[in-house]
């Protein structure tokens, strides 16, 4: 569930992560549990989770941070460890920006439901009517394309447009920067393929948001930056965040690589709808927040879309739900070359969890996802 897309021994790879171990921290602290050694000083932080932060930052390289917030009963708690010489250091890192990859979806469903609910798009429109060039003529179910088939994920697109390879290997550090609308109509009009007819079966898309950020610019006649500045940065008091790398030069946490070196940050070209938001802990405790409140804009984007059978993923608009005894926590990660984010949310107890590292996870070993894991079965 990232947008990752990178060069490894000699040729272009393609890494997709399986949905089902992206989880889901649910904090519910117990307020004698007291961070010791000086390390930390917030008492509502669990000691077991402080020290479930620390194991595994160790083992990223040095220069790695960790911004964490922690949202309980409408409280943020924030935790900032940067790893020097081998050591953690306390850092506050809150309001520092970082890469947040695909989470960037969950962005790009919000402006969608809010333009739906202006009757300005009809989630079942075919995309088509909206495309300024036809779609393949030998997909036979290219018509059959929605917006909302696109917004969960069933559209039939593959992950990847087939002619991607062609510009991400003149750039395997940076691979969509030269991909733009020209290659994207090409893809559309020439080599699209559907793994399935639309809104059959569910398979995760970079190419399909891509897409959907695209179409989500012609439809309103203004640029993507824009569409999150008025339906969701300014909504949610999200005052730092934004796709434009050189407005928050000053607070941008610089990414590594698998081995600690450093990487460029990514333009994301046309498919900026998939991935290219920059943000903080901060800022996305602000709109975690917002899902608390009865604000009916992100109640309705968490409706549930589709349902994939024999599997305990569902789907709304941008959002991934897992189903676990009787409970729904929505949530969704994020990877590109040199970062990696998670947020996962439980609205019945109004519990979260927000994790941003400049650091590129092995596709193995999803290390924040392990800390997820390790403070859930940690925390009673």
């Amino acid at each position: 569930m990232d947008i990752r897309y990178f060069k490894e021994k000699g040729k272009v790879s393609k890494i997709r992560y399986s949905l089902i171990i992206f989880f889901i921290v649910l904090f519910c602290f117990n307020n004698d549990l007291i961070a010791q050694d000086g390390f930390f000083t917030d008492a509502n932080i669990p000691k077991s989770t402080i020290d479930t932060i620390k194991k595994y930052a160790l083992t990223y390289p040095n220069k790695t941070q960790f911004s964490v917030a922690i949202i309980k009963n409408g409280t943020v708690h924030f935790i900032g460890v940067k790893k020097n010489d081998g050591l953690l250091v306390s850092v506050d890192n809150k309001d520092s920006v970082f890469e947040i990859g695909s989470i960037t979806k969950v962005f790009t469903s919000t402006i969608l439901v809010n333009l739906i609910l202006q009757d300005k798009i009809n989630p079942d429109e075919p995309i088509s009517q909206s495309l300024p060039f036809k779609l393949n003529s030998n997909e036979e179910n290219a018509q059959k394309i929605t917006f909302k088939t696109l917004a969960n994920h069933t559209s039939g697109l593959p992950n990847y447009p087939s002619n991607l390879d062609s510009v991400a290997r003149l750039h395997p550090l940076n691979p969509y920067v030269e991909y733009d609308s020209i290659l994207l109509k090409d893809y559309l009009v020439n080599e699209m393929t559907l793994s399935s007819i639309p809104g059959d079966r569910y398979e995760y898309s970079n190419l399909g948001y891509g897409i959907l950020g695209y179409l989500l610019e012609l439809k309103t006649g203004k640029s993507y930056e824009d569409l999150l500045k008025e339906y969701v940065f300014q909504n949610y008091g999200m005052n730092i965040s934004t796709t434009n790398q050189n407005k928050v030069e000053k607070y941008l946490v610089q990414g590594h690589g698998e081995k600690g070196e450093n990487v460029p940050n990514w333009n994301l070209n046309i498919h900026r709808g998939a991935g290219a938001v920059l943000s903080s802990a901060n800022d996305l405790a602000k709109f975690v927040l917002a899902n608390f409140s009865n604000d009916s804009i992100l109640n309705f984007q968490r409706h549930r879309t589709f349902k994939v059978e024999n599997n305990a993923i569902d789907l709304a608009y941008g959002w991934h739900i897992f189903r676990g005894d009787g409970v729904n926590w929505y949530f969704h990660n994020g990877g590109t070359g040199g970062y990696h984010s998670n947020i996962t949310i439980d609205l019945q107890k109004k519990c979260a969890v927000i994790i941003l590292a400049n650091g590129d996870s092995k596709p193995k070993e999803l290390y924040l996802e392990k800390i997820s894991w390790k403070i859930l079965r940690t925390i009673e």
